[in-house]
C-alpha cells in the first residue's frame, strides 16, 4: 500500500516548519482490528517516560494529531478502512520474523498511519518512528503489528515492542528498515534487499553464490550494515572492506531477483 495521499496531506500541514527544503518521510501503518478512533492524548501518554521520545506542541484533531519531537515532526492519521488485502498478503506471505502473519494480519479492520517528517539523520528518524510506534503499539489494545509497504515489512507487535525496548542510540535494528529476503537452489543460495532506496541507496542482491543460505543471509546483513555506516554510496566495481580480512566488491547492474526495473548491486 502507498501512502501517497495521507502523507501529502500531511507535508503540506508541516509546510511552514519545513520552509527552507523538501523534508524526507519515514512512513507505515499500524494495523488495528477495530474501527474505533484513537483518543491520541491517551495514546501519546507514555511516550516521553517509557519510550524516551519528547512530545511538543501536540495539534489534535478527531482522526489526526501531530507533534514535534528532537528535530522531527511526527504525524498520525486513523483510517477508518483496512490497508488493500492483496498488497497485505503478499508481506504476510514472505514475513518470516512473523510465522502466523498470513492467518492474523487479514483480520485488521482499520489503520493507524504513522509518518515522521524532518531533515534529520535518516537514520535517527527511523529511531523515531520505531519508538513512537512502539509506544502506540501498547498502548491500543487492537493493534496487530506494523505495516511499512515500501520495504514489504510486516512484524508483529511483540517483535516490535521488544526491538524498541532493547535498542540504544548506536544500534541498527535492520530487520525493521529493511526486508532481507534470501533463496536456496541446490547448491547455490541468493538473496536480496527492500528498503535501502529509503536510505538512497541501491538495493542490494546476492545471486547464486556457492555458499549456504545463512551464509548469504549473514552476508547480506553485513553489507547493509555497512552501507548505512558509510556517508557517500558505493561506486560500480568498488572493493568494499567488511573487517580486517575480509573484502567483497560491489557491481551496478539490472535487478535479476527483483522484479521492479531497477539498479542493484550485486555483492561479489
Amino acid at each position: 500500500m502507498r501512502f501517497n495521499l495521507i502523507v501529502g496531506f500531511l507535508l503540506f500541514f508541516s509546510s511552514t516548519v519545513f520552509a527552507q527544503a523538501t523534508p524526507k518521510v519515514v512512513s507505515g501503518a499500524l494495523l488495528l482490528t477495530d474501527k474505533k478512533a484513537p483518543d491520541f492524548r491517551a495514546l501519546l501518554k507514555d511516550l516521553p517516560e517509557r519510550w524516551y521520545l519528547r512530545v511538543d506542541s501536540l495539534v489534535v484533531t478527531e482522526k489526526t494529531a501531530v507533534f514535534s519531537t528532537g528535530g522531527a515532526t511526527v504525524m498520525l492519521a486513523w483510517l477508518d478502512y483496512p490497508a488493500p488485502a492483496e498488497e497485505v498478503q503478499i508481506s504476510a506471505a514472505i514475513s518470516w520474523l512473523w510465522k502466523d502473519a498470513e492467518r492474523v494480519a487479514p483480520n485488521h479492520t482499520s489503520q493507524l498511519v504513522l509518518s515522521v517528517v524532518g531533515q534529520s539523520d535518516p537514520l535517527l528518524m527511523r529511531q523515531v518512528f520505531m519508538r513512537a510506534a512502539a509506544g502506540m503499539l501498547t498502548a491500543l489494545p487492537t493493534s496487530l503489528g506494523v505495516y511499512m509497504s515500501d520495504s514489504y515489512l510486516l512484524l508483529s507487535k511483540g517483535y516490535y515492542e521488544e526491538v524498541v525496548r532493547n535498542m540504544s542510540r548506536e544500534e541498527f535494528p535492520l530487520y525493521c528498515w529493511v526486508y532481507f529476503g534470501v533463496l536456496q537452489d541446490g547448491k547455490t543460495s541468493s538473496g536480496y534487499t527492500y528498503g535501502m532506496a529509503d536510505f538512497g541507496w541501491p538495493e542490494f542482491e546476492i545471486v547464486g553464490q556457492s555458499m549456504p543460505v545463512q551464509d548469504s543471509h549473514a552476508l547480506l546483513y553485513e553489507v547493509v550494515q555497512k552501507a548505512l555506516l558509510t556517508s557517500t554510496v558505493w561506486k560500480d566495481g568498488q572493493e568494499v572492506l567488511l573487517s580486517e580480512d575480509r573484502k567483497v566488491k560491489v557491481r551496478l547492474s539490472a535487478a535479476q531477483l527483483i522484479k521492479d526495473s531497477i539498479q542493484t548491486f550485486k555483492v561479489e
